[in-house]
């Protein structure tokens, strides 16, 4: 007698071939690195950590994934991240339907042009590491499938250092004349300008791909810094002229001789330094979504620009005095007192204001 299968016509459901992976790493909160085996659900591992490494390891150069079997706290994170998102990286759920929340504050690498597909996963934040360049750069690229980031900070770090005061002008004391009739020498007392201030850096770039949801965005450049003081002008003193000689009848005979001028005094000059420059603010970065990206709030503010610096005050400057002229003899008349010198003091100008960075904002691309 047939089988009831024979004789309905049916037959036994063919055997299911397994399901191989490659480059594939899975992940268990409760799962020990040490015994984590790549390309095997039964063997998963707990930190992405050692699975990042063990994927880069062993598929250099290769686009690798990394396949969550359940609701983790563990941070995506790792030396190998940076080699991981450069060459490709998938985060997943491991059955490819169930929404796996990932909580935590989790890294998407330091250089630019990341590659990161998340597939069936909702990551608590994101966050790149601050930019630090003036110039345009793309933190990289996010695809989603049925995905969702909550918090996606792609901020500029702060304008890299202060910029530098201006250094005080020294006291200079003109050295007088040292023989009958010489003028004192000028006197020259000059403060040093102010730094520039560092600019802002820009905000990263980045574009969103699929079907994939963003509450916030925060992509800002960062501020500028002020122009430096210029330095104050110093004290100055021209120096005194020498008293001319007296006229001497060295022949005796009478001769109406005039006085020897007397030397005049050198002139003094003081200046303040001119005040830095302000630095210009970052740009805020640009987010460039395909229309089935869901967004919420963005943040994309450029950064200030900064204040020029003050100019330093002018010092105080001081004529060299003039010296007598020296006597006539027979009758002749004495000499010329000499000038006194000239006194000249300027501040230094304030520098020019930073302009603030241009705002970001969110293109529609296809």
């Amino acid at each position: 007698m047939l089988g009831l299968g024979t004789s309905l016509g049916c037959q036994p459901p063919p055997a299911q071939e397994p399901v191989v992976f490659t480059r594939t790493a899975f992940i268990a909160y409760d799962s020990d690195d040490s015994s984590a085996v790549l390309n095997d659900p039964a063997h998963p591992f707990h930190s992405f950590e050692a699975a990042l490494a063990a994927l880069v390891a062993d598929s250099p150069g290769q686009p690798v994934r990394v396949l969550v079997q359940q609701d983790i706290g563990a941070v995506l994170a790792g030396d190998a991240l940076e080699d991981a998102l450069l060459w490709g990286l998938t985060l997943g759920s491991d059955d490819g339907r169930t929404l796996r929340t990932l909580s935590g504050d989790h890294f998407f690498g330091y250089h630019a042009d990341a590659q990161l597909t998340l597939q069936h996963v909702a990551l608590h934040s994101l966050t790149k590491n601050a930019h630090q360049s003036i110039s345009v750069e793309s933190a990289g690229t996010i695809t989603g499938i049925a995905a969702s980031i909550g918090n996606l900070v792609l901020d500029a770090a702060p304008a890299p250092y202060p910029a530098s005061n201006g250094t005080d002008g020294p006291d200079v004391q003109g050295v007088a004349g040292e023989t009958p009739g010489v003028s004192g020498e000028n006197a020259v007392s000059y403060a040093t300008q102010g730094g520039s201030g560092p600019d802002g850096y820009a905000a990263w770039d980045v574009r969103l791909k699929g079907s994939l949801s963003v509450d916030t965005i925060h992509a800002t450049g960062s501020d500028a810094e002020a122009g430096g003081n210029g330095g104050n002008g110093g004290r100055a003193t021209g120096g005194s002229g020498y008293a001319g000689g007296p006229a001497i009848d060295f022949t005796g005979t009478g001769s109406v001789l005039g006085g020897q001028a007397g030397g005049n005094g050198g002139s003094a000059f003081t200046m303040g330094g001119d005040g830095g420059q302000g630095g210009n603010g970052g740009r805020g970065g640009t987010v460039y979504a395909q229309r089935s990206v869901t967004l919420g709030s963005t943040d994309l503010a450029g950064g200030a620009g900064a204040p020029g610096g003050s100019g330093g005050s002018a010092g105080t400057a001081i004529p060299g005095s003039g010296a007598p002229g020296g006597s006539g003899a027979n009758g002749g008349d004495d000499g010329a007192s000499g000038s006194d010198g000239t006194a000249t003091s300027t501040p230094g100008v304030s520098g020019g204001d930073g302009t603030p960075g241009a705002d970001g904002s969110v293109q529609v691309v296809a």
